[in-house]
């Protein structure tokens, strides 16, 4: 087994303000990839907050590289970072295979970095979204990639978090995304949407314990908005992408499938049946205890796969 180093590039992370927490440098045995660390002070609905996130760069690329940012859902269940602290779910570390064989870097954020948030905690989950726009900005002054090709890419949580780049008060500090990609999101709770000069793709399973009428209506305001949305219904498929879903005991927001509350940007909350609600109404109303259990994940490669080929389309 041959192996190699995996370095870091300690110019660049000061070049965008980031804070270099591992210096180590450790090896690796795929030598088509090398990987860069880093912890960055971000903000979270103006608060400071520190994230980790890790580049995954195609060894012999040459020229800037679109850039595909992907977000973990509120379980970290698929791989620890290879070079520093943090981890990413399942999605995102077969993103991190795939994406850099088809000529993208990739670069994993980890949104509950040094919190101890656990996936049942939803009314403590920070909001992703601002992340991902502030990891954008100190990528794209890197000469390896190209700042008009960045990519966003996220599952369940993070699914929902992509989906909140159509907020009238989203700032994207720069370009717009180049396209963007939107797993499992919930839907329940949304955004009243802004046209946007990206398409978004949306996957969904039909027997996901996030029932997808919500995102089917969500996806016609969208489009009613303006925007260029494609909506996949994976049959068959829980939550997961799997085969052998079933419901359980846990925590999701599922409760407003049928009614789900739209957030406009004056604070107001609305049903779209029209009635007036609020936050705390909100959260007894929409947060439920039907779980989602069964991870054959049996579809999951098949929408990887789509995806990618759909941020191919755009390049």
């Amino acid at each position: 087994m041959r192996s190699i180093s995996i370095t870091i590039t300690l110019g660049f992370l000061l070049l965008i303000g980031c804070t270099l927490s591992e210096t180590s440098p450790k090896t690796s045995n795929r030598s088509d990839v090398t990987y860069e660390y880093m912890t960055l002070n971000v903000m979270n609905n103006g608060k400071p907050a520190i994230i980790s996130a890790e580049l995954v760069l195609p060894s012999n690329a040459s020229g800037p590289l679109p850039l595909i940012i992907t977000q973990h859902g509120s379980s970290r269940d698929g791989t620890s970072f290879k070079m520093g602290k943090g981890r990413t779910d399942e999605m995102s570390r077969r993103i991190r295979q795939q994406a850099p064989k088809r000529g993208f870097a990739v670069v994993s954020l980890d949104a509950f970095y040094n919190t101890g948030i656990k996936p049942g905690d939803k009314r403590k989950f920070p909001n992703a979204a601002q992340y991902a726009t502030q990891l954008k900005t100190f990528l794209q002054s890197d000469p390896r990639i190209d700042q008009s090709r960045i990519f966003y890419i996220g599952f369940s949580y993070g699914g929902s978090n992509v989906l909140k780049s159509y907020g009238s008060d989203y700032e994207f500090q720069g370009a717009q995304w180049r396209a963007t990609a939107s797993l499992e999101p919930g839907c329940n709770v949304v955004l009243d949407p802004q046209k946007r000069n990206y398409a978004t793709i949306i996957f969904k399973g039909t027997k996901s314990h996030y029932y997808p009428q919500a995102c089917q209506w969500y996806a016609k305001k969208l489009r009613d908005a303006g925007n260029q949305i494609e909506l996949v219904l994976v049959e068959g498929a829980n939550h997961f992408f799997s085969t052998n879903g079933h419901i359980v005991n846990g925590k999701a927001v599922n409760g407003c499938s049928d009614n789900p509350v739209i957030r406009y940007s004056n604070g107001t909350l609305r049903h779209v049946d029209g009635t007036s609600t609020n936050r705390d109404q909100v959260i007894k109303d929409c947060i439920t205890k039907q779980g989602g259990a069964g991870l054959n994940r049996i579809h999951l490669n098949w929408v990887i796969d789509r995806a990618l080929s759909f941020f191919e389309s755009k390049l």
